[in-house]
């Protein structure tokens, strides 16, 4: 083995770009302390695999791979023969920063402490790490390989590329945008900021944690999301195969959340937005501590459990499965709208100016409500209402009792019922039904303020006041 490759040193006054690839050795590039000096240091290496050139201020390095190389390694390791493992290791002084850093790399690469306005590296084979770097704009892309960053700070934007592995950011902060794209692999983020967060994965999770965007948007194809941090504008997830789980720490209102998967669950807490719609085919939404102004949910086959603040409207929507709406805060909403095709109705606590209830073939129930108008139908479930109607209700089963608690006096309203039922229970006491539409059942006129129309084929009617 010759010399110059073993150490070479060259000034940084003649120095402003790295332009170094790595075939076969693990390579590290870190900051020491010498003055003035960019350092490489090789073992195990044969003199003709490593060249040096210098060209307008770039200095090149590069490590051949050749047939020899390799077929030396493989027999000394076949018969135990005594064989070093190469390794290059680049020393540049601490103060240094390059213009511009090109790196092709097919061994595992690690960068410590390096500065540079601009970073590409493209690894066939090999993991990247990156620890206590400072860039404006770096690139990373790697076909079969690790991506992993610790302790770094990015001036603009990060954009990480992965074919066949996994993204592990930790304590890092960039000023712009951070952008994502994986094929094969997994994203564990720990401690980021970024203005902007933007995703695209094929096969592979999302999990970030204690981190801080101004927006997130993310496209998964099969695989999970899950969020746990701050965002101070927008969230926009789509995943075809996966659940997607987000819990807010910050008490940020946000303008826009938007969720949506194919095959897989929605779990939202502590979300604070104007607007907020989600979709599943064949999951369940769960929605907690959360405040939006407006709620569109639609579900095909999942079930929706809703607990939190609405301010304007909210419409939830299942073909199969149940919906259970609590909401906090005392708002009245504009518009409240339910509906599930074959699956029960739970509303509590809601009071709006327009209600609308429909269920084909379960029950629903509304517990502390209060409805300006009310419209309400089950073909085959129970109704259970217990609140108040200011203006008009209209509520109506084919084959289901209908069991009314009205909290306000039953002389302010007048009642009709059209129902088969020969009897009807009234402040406990049961009176015969007189058969036909629209016969008023209470005293009462019929020009009174709040009305209620009660229609049950085979159903029994009950009616008390609280």
């Amino acid at each position: 083995m010759g010399t110059l490759p073993h150490n070479k040193r060259n000034d940084t006054e003649a120095i402003s770009s790295l332009e170094f690839t790595h075939e076969r050795s693990p390579a590290i590039i870190l900051k020491t302390g010498t003055a003035k000096k960019i350092i490489i240091h090789t073992v195990g290496l044969p003199d003709e695999v490593m060249s040096f050139d210098l060209v307008n201020k770039k200095l090149i390095i590069i490590e051949k791979d050749i047939w020899s190389r390799k077929a030396r390694e493989m027999v000394s390791i076949k018969n135990n023969d005594w064989y070093t493992k190469s390794k290059i290791e680049i020393e540049i002084p601490e103060g240094f920063r390059f213009n511009d850093m090109r790196i092709i790399s097919n061994a595992p690469l690690k960068l410590q402490k390096i500065e540079s306005d601009n970073l590409y590296i493209d690894a066939q084979s090999g993991d990247i790490e990156l620890v206590k770097c400072n860039f404006t704009n770096p690139l990373l892309q790697a076909s079969n390989g690790n991506i992993a960053i610790d302790s770094c700070a990015i001036k603009r934007n990060l954009t990480l590329s992965t074919k066949n592995g996994n993204i592990t950011i930790d304590n890092t902060e960039t000023e712009n945008d951070i952008l994502l794209n994986s094929k094969n692999g997994n994203t564990d983020m720990n401690n980021f900021k970024a203005a902007n967060l933007k995703i695209e994965t094929k096969n592979g999770f999302f999990n970030g944690e204690a981190s801080s965007f101004d927006t997130i948007t993310c496209n998964t194809h099969n695989g999970n999301f899950n969020f746990e941090g701050t965002v101070k504008k927008e969230i926009a997830v789509t995943s075809r195969a996966g659940n997607i789980s987000v819990e807010l720490l910050g008490k940020d209102t946000l303008n826009k959340v938007q969720f949506k998967s194919t095959n897989g669950n929605l779990t939202l807490k502590n979300i604070s937005a104007i607007e907020a719609k989600t979709e599943s085919d064949t999951g369940f939404v769960t929605a907690e501590d959360v405040s939006f102004d407006s709620f569109l949910c639609k579900t095909e086959a999942g079930y929706v459990d809703f607990e939190g603040a609405i301010k304007k409207e909210i419409t939830v929507t299942t073909d199969v499965g149940n919906i259970s709406i609590q909401l906090l805060g005392g708002n009245t909403l504009s518009k409240a709208q339910f509906k599930s095709t074959n699956g029960n109705l739970t509303m509590k606590n809601i009071s709006a100016i327009e209600a609308k209830a429909e269920s084909d073939t379960g029950f629903i129930i509304a517990e502390k409500v209060s409805f300006n108008s009310l419209a309400c139908e089950t073909d085959t479930g129970f109704v259970d209402f217990k609140g108040s109607i200011k203006k008009e209700a209209d509520i109506q089963t084919k084959f289901g009792n209908i069991n009314l608690e009205l909290e306000k006096p039953l002389d302010d309203y007048a009642i009709f019922t059209d129902s088969d039922n020969p009897l009807i229970k009234i402040n406990h006491n049961s009176q015969k039904n007189q058969k036909g539409k629209n016969k008023q059942i209470i005293s009462g006129s019929p020009d009174a303020a709040r009305k209620i129309f009660l229609s049950t084929k085979s159903g029994m009617i009950t009616i008390n006041e609280k």
